[in-house]
């Protein structure tokens, strides 16, 4: 291994991702290290499977994936070496951590909307480059620390169509043809829209994502949004201010106009509301 690298902290990867081949979670190992003062995440095979050729192979195919997207909401590939990719290390923290420890933002209309969107703008420019992720979920969705940056990371069960072999999911969020026939964009799509649906009833705002989630998370994939723009053109938008700047404008003219306007109103909502 490269010198100048200390290590820091390892990490079991988890049991969560199933996959269509013998490449499933539980294989790998996450650690950070420092190389020169700068830190990066370093994944690995467990040391069970540090001999197991699609375990290598899998790491291969990621990497291979990873290394030719370069968007500020995906995670940046930057080198394999010994079996290892060596990842940027973002300082942050996951949807699923938020969920977890009831992160007061997510909870908030307004953060909903902006995951939503940065999440399709990551899946529009990975789309465009003939990549289809196929495990997005709070786990592999990291807000940073600093700017509140939306990284898209892990693209142990992605495809492309260089790449068809070690295609997983996971069980909980999988999209319907997932595991029984090819996937597509259409599948980030699902994903996007599962994602939404949980995130949407944290917030209390699941009436105004309704219409999204429907369309997204469509059973047959050709009903669902034809492409991420259609999705994002889609994303239910905080109208807060807009109400508050209408009240407003109406509470000038009341003023300005004197009681006749006020009496109007006043009619106008007895007519509708009794």
């Amino acid at each position: 291994m490269e010198s100048g690298f200390v290590s820091e902290m390892t990490v079991d990867y988890g049991p969560d991702c199933q996959s269509t081949n013998k490449n499933a979670s539980g294989h790998f190992e996450f650690q950070k290290v420092r190389s020169f003062g700068a830190l990066y995440f370093v994944k690995r095979p467990s040391a069970a499977y540090s001999n197991d050729l699609l375990t290598i192979e899998s790491l291969r195919k990621e990497y291979d994936i990873g290394r030719r997207l370069n968007h500020p909401s995906i995670v940046k590939y930057i080198k394999m070496e010994d079996d290892s990719i060596y990842e940027e290390y973002i300082d942050g923290i996951s949807i699923r951590e938020m969920i977890e420890k009831k992160d007061i933002r997510i909870r908030t209309p307004e953060f909903i909307e902006k995951v939503c969107r940065q999440l399709l703008e990551a899946t529009a420019y990975m789309h465009s480059q003939r990549v289809v992720h196929n495990d997005i979920k709070p786990e592999n969705i990291m807000i940073t620390r600093i700017g509140e940056q939306l990284k898209l990371v892990d693209f142990g069960c992605a495809i492309t169509d260089m790449w068809d072999v070690a295609e997983g999911y996971t069980p909980a969020y999988k999209a319907p043809e997932q595991g029984v026939a090819p996937t597509n964009i259409h599948t980030d799509i699902f994903l996007v829209g599962k994602l939404m649906e949980e995130l949407a009833s944290l917030a209390g705002v699941g009436s105004k994502w309704e219409v999204f989630i429907k369309r997204a998370t469509f059973k047959v994939p050709k009903f669902r949004y034809t492409t991420d723009e259609d999705a994002l053109k889609a994303i239910p938008k905080n109208r807060t201010w807009g109400v508050i700047g209408c009240l407003f404008i109406i509470a000038l003219l009341t003023f300005i106009s004197g009681y006749k306007l006020y009496d109007f109103l006043k009619w106008l909502i007895t007519k509708i509301f009794f």
